[in-house]
Formats: C-alpha cells, sequence, structure tokens
C-alpha cells in the first residue's frame, strides 16, 4: 500500500480504499490501494449507478476522503 507519486488523496468509496487525483474535477480519477480493492470499485460503482444514482439530481461519486497529500 506504498502512495504512488501522481497520488494527492486517499479516499474510501463505500466499501473500497482508494488512491485518487483529481478530485475537484467533474471525472475523479481512483484506483485501489491492492488488488481486492480494485475489484471493489467495479462493485461499488455498479451498486451505485444502479440504486443510489437514479434517486440524486447531481452526479457525484461519494468518495470520503481519509488523507490527503501535497502535489509535489
Amino acid at each position: 500500500m506504498k502512495k504512488p507519486y501522481w497520488a494527492t488523496a486517499k479516499v474510501k468509496f463505500y466499501l473500497a480504499t482508494c488512491w485518487a487525483r483529481d478530485l475537484h474535477t467533474d471525472e475523479p480519477w481512483i484506483e485501489g490501494v491492492d488488488w481486492i480493492n480494485d475489484k471493489l470499485i467495479f462493485l461499488c460503482a455498479w451498486y451505485h449507478r444502479c440504486f443510489i444514482q437514479p434517486f440524486l439530481e447531481v452526479e457525484a461519486l461519494p468518495l470520503k476522503i481519509l488523507e490527503m497529500y501535497k502535489e509535489e
């Protein structure tokens, strides 16, 4: 779980713990911290698109910020 050079934050997306960058844009980039979390991203995204997003007016991912890093 070493932080990649491009990561600006560590976030939680439902069950998946992810490295993230470009959080302040419309399309943030997220990647699981390991292979299990990579698989969980697909499951969480499917759940969000099918059961949560149809009832929201704003298209946004529910990312909870765990850690923030300085941009280098």
